[in-house]
């Protein structure tokens, strides 16, 4: 019992670090939209 729910915390943390990593890649964009408008 303890190793699925071991396994499930695993998961979520995946999914979330997934859900990061677009995240940061997005901002990425935006500002490289800014500063071609900046400019």
């Amino acid at each position: 019992m303890g190793w699925d729910n071991r396994r499930k915390r695993f998961d979520f943390g995946r999914r979330v670090a997934l859900v990061m990593d677009n995240y940061v890649v997005l901002i990425g964009i935006e500002r490289k939209r800014n500063k071609k408008d900046g400019l």
